[in-house]
């Protein structure tokens, strides 16, 4: 009976701890950094699946990794914006020299200019080269 019991408690627990109703569907708005990795010495070859965005905010001294996904050149990093930000990043990939550190700068004044008020966006584009 007491496993019955248990078994009955945890099984809701489960089912409870799935329930979507009380997740924040609406996580904007939200700054955009799109990063395309391209090979230093070959720079119209798009370096694809091993670039990872080392990043922090500013005046934060523990990096943040961003790992490409799938199989691309691409590594989108994004977090909410409530207020003006500067992002310092690098990229790594194995294989590669890191990238110099840079920075971008995302202005919370700027969301409401783009078309759907929910985020605003910055692409760079990065060269690395073989070790």
């Amino acid at each position: 009976m007491v496993r019955l019991l248990l078994c009955s408690l945890v099984l809701s627990m489960m089912i409870g701890g799935c329930d979507k109703k009380d997740e924040v569907e609406d996580i904007g708005p939200v700054w955009i950094l799109n990063v395309i990795v391209r090979d230093g010495e070959f720079p119209n070859r798009e370096i694809s699946s091993c670039a990872h965005v080392k990043w922090k905010y500013s005046g934060e001294f523990e990096d943040r990794d961003t790992p490409c996904r799938i199989d691309n050149n691409f590594v989108k990093v994004w977090e909410q914006i409530h207020e003006d930000v500067r992002i310092f990043f690098h990229v790594e990939c194995p294989g590669y020299t890191s990238s110099e550190e840079t920075y971008v700068d995302f202005a919370y004044a700027l969301v409401d200019t783009n078309s759907d008020g929910q985020e605003v966006i910055q692409n760079r584009t990065i060269n690395i080269y073989p070790e």
